[in-house]
């Protein structure tokens, strides 16, 4: 982690990022606990042409500290439950593809 990480990540060019998160805001922004984490996380997003977020559904209870990014940012939600109904709309209002698998 830390700056040489973060300038790493930036001169990738990815088709897709995937990234997870610790939980959302009430706009449907994934947030996560470390700033160096969630720096290296908008790298890979910068670098990406489009953005996968991965998470558990006991993230959606959760607080963190730091926004990633917006919810406009991402492409696809995968998750393994439906969201709460407040952020699934969130999400889907802002162009997220919601995914649940098993």
């Amino acid at each position: 982690m830390g700056g040489e990480t973060v300038a790493a990540v930036a001169n990738l060019a990815l088709d897709i990022a995937v990234i997870a998160c610790s939980r959302f805001d009430a706009t449907g922004a994934p947030m996560d606990f470390d700033p160096e984490k969630v720096a290296i996380k908008r790298a890979a997003m910068a670098a990406a042409r489009r953005t996968v977020l991965i998470c558990h559904a006991e993230k959606f209870g959760r607080s963190a500290l730091v926004r990633v990014a917006p919810p406009q940012a991402l492409w696809t939600l995968l998750c393994d439950e439906t969201p709460p109904e407040n952020l699934r709309q969130a999400l889907v209002d802002a162009g997220v593809v919601l995914r649940v698998s098993d």
